[in-house]
């Protein structure tokens, strides 16, 4: 998705990436997924409340301290990286905080969920009738 909503920003911006673990997405991992390798990238505490639930496999978590911890990644990304105009969120647990990440930032926020419905949205479109081919075209 990088790449993909780079091209949407202007000419001088680019896309951050906000993730479970800094350390693990590595410039590699940028590559291979598409993106530039100086992407800039900001991960969640690694003893946050968000990192902690998924390395012990709790089933609840406290939303308030997670979105926190989200909107804080974000807002770190942007005062690090001025030219930052759109970020995408890496984790799929991100997704139920990617508004209030919106609202802090101000910009454009994507997340897996929003790259699904897209997606999903174009196959919704091979059940529609196709023109016939002597329908006039415009």
């Amino acid at each position: 998705m990088v790449s993909l909503v780079e091209r949407l920003l202007p000419v001088g911006r680019r896309t951050g990436v906000v993730t479970f673990s800094k350390d693990l997405l590595t410039p590699d991992h940028l590559l291979a997924a598409g993106a530039p390798a100086d992407t800039p990238v900001e991960g969640v505490p690694s003893e946050g409340a968000l990192a902690t639930a998924i390395r012990r496999g709790e089933r609840a978590l406290d939303e308030r301290k997670v979105s926190d911890e989200v909107v804080s990644a974000g807002r770190r990304l942007a005062a690090a990286h001025p030219d930052v105009g759109a970020v995408v969120v890496e984790c799929t647990n991100m997704p139920p905080y990617t508004r209030a990440l919106r609202a802090a930032l101000d910009m454009p926020v994507y997340d897996g969920y929003d790259f699904f419905c897209w997606f999903y949205a174009a196959l919704g479109s091979m059940a529609e009738p196709r023109w016939r081919a002597s329908s006039p075209s415009y």
